[in-house]
């Protein structure tokens, strides 16, 4: 049984990489022939999808200065593994 989820998450990992590769050379395509059409796709997309709104909590200062100190060796544990 967990031979066989093994080889379901292997092959649904494998789709997900064909499907962002075949959408990523899209894009690449896109960006190369750089028409009209494709600007106007940029722009509607662009509008479909807000990185404004996606990074408004990554904005906000948060204080960490007592966590760090609190944790410290657990920070410098994960900085040397390259974490």
């Amino acid at each position: 049984m967990g031979n066989l989820m093994w080889q379901v998450l292997v092959q649904a990992l494998i789709v997900l990489f064909l499907v962002v590769a075949v959408a990523g050379l899209a894009v690449g395509v896109g960006l190369i022939v750089s028409s009209q059409k494709t600007v106007q796709l940029f722009h509607r997309v662009n509008r479909w999808i807000s990185t404004r709104h996606a990074l408004k909590s990554i904005e906000v200062p948060r204080d960490t200065d007592r966590w760090l100190h609190r944790y410290q060796r657990w920070v410098a544990g994960a900085f040397v593994l390259g974490v």
